[in-house]
Parts: structure tokens; C-alpha cells; sequence
């Protein structure tokens, strides 16, 4: 999209005609259609533009009406929608940040579940198949073993760069010490231990019985023993493990090193993350690939609180998976594990009461980039209404 405001945008009728015309005539199409048929039909309607559209799902494939009928009709400007077309813009974001026009129809969550199948629609990248039969193979075409646990003084940088790759995440084992682990989460704990609820540099939810709980702090560069982690060489060495051009992020900078904690029973707030992808608020086309890193402070269990991941899926448009799909991946305190911010992934709540939970610190490694709406970071949206507390996704 040409971020210049001044610059006049595509003709969305053209756009529709030939473009995405040609576009529904690919083999694929039918079965973006299947996925999208559950949630009937979805229509736009580009309020300074005077145009609306609306896609029609069927066994067939998909029909483009240029018209208002859809069951659900979305309502918004016509750089917005040419943000979706793209992929700089999501359906997640342009809720939250209440940047759709009066106008709506029908569920806008269903726009949320429309949005994989738009992204393949308008991109081409594949749909992540129903069935998850996904084979992810290693350089010599035998199966991978999802759980594979690496190492790295022993284990092959090629063999480990290809497994990121491919899967989309990389699990490393004892890359801390004992030592080590306990100084960073004495850090953890006395960066949480300062924060405030509107200090817009930390994460905030509800427990079951109403209290307020720190989920994540933004500002873990803050304190210096995180902060000395940006020049740490077991750092530098999975950062050749990623995609050339990624670059740490200044440590001095909000987000730069965070710090989260899992706590059991929550009923508000983003601490028990769903299923979703880390450009999910926008930007994937600018900013994407991302690769972040997690330094694990505590065991990762179903007690604990794991996280999972769905396979190979940062190279697909991929429908919201399933509470139980994907697999978990088993870290310990000290481990280390590397995603892709495009793989689907989700942290559950912690099956356990009595702890501990996982913590972990996350770094991330970006391109240079600028974010196209012109903020400072694209999760900020979350945390407009100034007091930390960040809303779960509507309908999650």
C-alpha cells in the first residue's frame, strides 16, 4: 500500500475485476471457499469511496458481488481496506483500534475468521490444510521430529537453521545456568514489583477473585542484567540460526526486552494468550520475517503454562486452530526457544494452582522497517485506553 496520503489509491472496482477476478479462477479457490462457507458471506463497504463488494462462499468457489448484501458488512475507509489486500492491516486491529465506520452489519467477529481466507485470497499464500497433514522434512526427506530438542555446542548450525525454517520455531536446551536463571528472575521480579497500571510499559489482567496482576513488562532493558542479554555471544550465536538482515533491538527502547509471567485462574486481561501470530495487529508486509526468542525462567508444562505451536504454518494463511491442536513444546528453566512471529502459537492457562508458572524474557530480531500507520510499535493499539489492561480479542 502507498503509505503517501496524498497519493490516489487503486480503483477497487479494476482491483476486483481483474485482479482478484483472475484470481478466482486458480484451483485453490474452492477450497478457500470451504473454509469460509461456515461463516457466511462477507461484504465492504469503502465508506469514502462510495464502493461496496461482497464475497459469496460456495462449494463452488467464491462470487464477487459489487453490493451491501453480505451477511456481515464492514464498514470502513478505503485505505484501511487496501491495508488488508496488503497484509499490512488486520481484522484484530482495525477493531481494536476502532478504526472501522458506522455502517457495520451482522458479527464482526466473523470478519476475524474471515481474515486467513482473505489473506489467501489476496496474497496466495496457501491455506494451511484442515486436516493439519502437514509433512515438514529434514534435508534428506525424512520426517522431522517436532519435538526435537537441540543443542548448541554439539548440534549442526545447518541442521538447526533448516528446522527453524521449516517448522517455524527451534527449541534449544541449557543454554542458561541455574545461576544465571535465578538473577533473571530476581530481575523479572523486581521490574514486575514496580510497575503501575498506567505506566503504558506494562501488561495488566484480573485473577478470579478480582485482583490485579502484572502479565508482562515492556521495559525489561530497564534493569542491567537483562539489558547486558543484547550482548550476550550464546545470542549472537542463535542469531545466526535466523533469516540474514535481523537485527536485536536497542535495549534503551520499550519492548525491546520483555519480561512475562504466567498466572493460573485469570479471567481478564492478555496473560493466556489464544491462538495467533505476532504481525496479528498489522504490518506482516513491512515487518515480517520477525524471529523471537524466549529465554525460559521455569519448567514450560501443562501445569505451568506451555506454549504451542502449529507446525510449518508461518508459511500459510492458517484459520484458527483448535484448543488441542499443535503440539506443546516441553522446555526447561534455562532452555531457549526461537519463532518465527508469523507461526501460529498460543500460551494456555496454567492447568496447575500451586506453581511455579513460566516465565520467560523475549527478545525479538526485525528487519529495518518502518511501521506504515507511522506509531512506534504495532501492539500499542492494545493499550489505548491508558490504564494496562489489555481486552481479549472479541470472540476468542
Amino acid at each position: 500500500m502507498n503509505t503517501d496520503s496524498s497519493a490516489p489509491l487503486p480503483n477497487p472496482s479494476v482491483f476486483h475485476r481483474d485482479t482478484l477476478g483472475a484470481r478466482l479462477r486458480e484451483a485453490d479457490v474452492p477450497v478457500i471457499a470451504k473454509a469460509a462457507m461456515p461463516h457466511g458471506s462477507i461484504g465492504f463497504t469503502l465508506v469514502d469511496a462510495g464502493y461496496s463488494v461482497s464475497y459469496y462462499p460456495s462449494e463452488q468457489g467464491i462470487e464477487i458481488r459489487e453490493d451491501d448484501k453480505a451477511d456481515t458488512l464492514i464498514a470502513l475507509s478505503a485505505e484501511n481496506w487496501w491495508g488488508i489486500v496488503k497484509d499490512l492491516e488486520t481484522a484484530p486491529a482495525l477493531i481494536y483500534g476502532g478504526r472501522l465506520s458506522d455502517g457495520c452489519r451482522g458479527d464482526v467477529v466473523q470478519f476475524m475468521h474471515w481474515e486467513p481466507m482473505l489473506r489467501s485470497l489476496y496474497t496466495g499464500l496457501p491455506l494451511y490444510p484442515a486436516d493439519h497433514a502437514l509433512l515438514l522434512t529434514d534435508q534428506g526427506g525424512e520426517a522431522l521430529n517436532l519435538l526435537q530438542r537441540f543443542t548448541l555446542e554439539r548440534d549442526d548450525m545447518t541442521q538447526m537453521r533448516h528446522y527453524l525454517n521449516t517448522t517455524g520455531y527451534l527449541l534449544l536446551g541449557d543454554v542458561f545456568g541455574e545461576a544465571e536463571v535465578k538473577e533473571m528472575v530476581a530481575a523479572g521480579d523486581t521490574l514486575r514489583h514496580a510497575a503501575t497500571e498506567d505506566d503504558q510499559s506494562s501488561w495488566w489482567g484480573k485473577d478470579r477473585e478480582g485482583n490485579a496482576i502484572v502479565t508482562r513488562v515492556l521495559n525489561g532493558g530497564d534493569h542491567p542484567y537483562l539489558h547486558a542479554l543484547a550482548s550476550d555471544p550464546r545470542i549472537a550465536a542463535m542469531q545466526s540460526l535466523m533469516p540474514p538482515g535481523l537485527k536485536g533491538e536497542n535495549p534503551d527502547d520499550i519492548d525491546a526486552v520483555t519480561v512475562l509471567f504466567k498466572t493460573p485462574e485469570m479471567v481478564e486481561g492478555l496473560s493466556d494468550l489464544p491462538w495467533h501470530r505476532d504481525c496479528g495487529m498489522g504490518g506482516h508486509a513491512v515487518m515480517c520475517p520477525v524471529i523471537n526468542l524466549s529465554i525460559y525462567l521455569a519448567d514450560a508444562t501443562p501445569a505451568s503454562g506451555e506454549l504451542r505451536f502449529l507446525p510449518g504454518s508461518h508459511r500459510y494463511a492458517t484459520p484458527n486452530p483448535g484448543e488441542d491442536d499443535g503440539i506443546s513444546i516441553p522446555a526447561k528453566a534455562g532452555d531457549v526457544t526461537l519463532h518465527f512471529g508469523d507461526v501460529m502459537h498460543g500460551a494456555p492457562a496454567p492447568q496447575g494452582t500451586t506453581g511455579p508458572f513460566r516465565s520467560s524474557i523475549l527478545l525479538s530480531f526485525k528487519p529495518d522497517f518502518e511501521n506504515h500507520r507511522g506509531d512506534r510499535h504495532y501492539n500499542d493499539v492494545l493499550l489505548d485506553d491508558g490504564d494496562g489492561f489489555v481486552s481479549a480479542l472479541p470472540g476468542k
